[in-house]
């Protein structure tokens, strides 16, 4: 089975971040409501790994946003849409760094 990367969603995975036991991450703002009990599983690719394993919200948000851009992604949006999806792409960050997932093999 493939599995793509949740962060950047065009990358192959080859790693997975996991969410321990017992944390809840929640993330609502005006793009979406995110939440995740007990052992959300976040595959990552080799470029978004590095990231997140080092807690880089700023770079990885950036990663994101380049990688979504470069791919047409989001050409249809204005600057103001641009900076909610930004923002709500850092809060999600945050909130998964908070969670303090574990890395583990796919």
């Amino acid at each position: 089975m493939i599995m793509i990367c949740d962060f950047c969603i065009f990358g192959r995975a080859t790693s997975m971040f996991v969410i321990p036991m017992g944390f809840s991450l929640s993330v609502v703002d005006d793009l979406a409501q995110l939440t995740e009990l007990d052992g959300g599983r976040w595959p990552s690719c080799d470029d978004c790994e590095p990231l997140v394993e080092q807690r880089e919200e700023a770079e990885l948000t950036a990663r994101v946003m380049s990688v979504f851009r470069e791919s047409g992604l989001l050409s249809s949006f204005s600057p103001e849409e641009l900076a909610a999806i930004e923002s709500h792409l850092d809060g999600k960050f945050t909130a998964l760094f908070d969670a303090d997932p574990i890395k583990q093999p796919i």
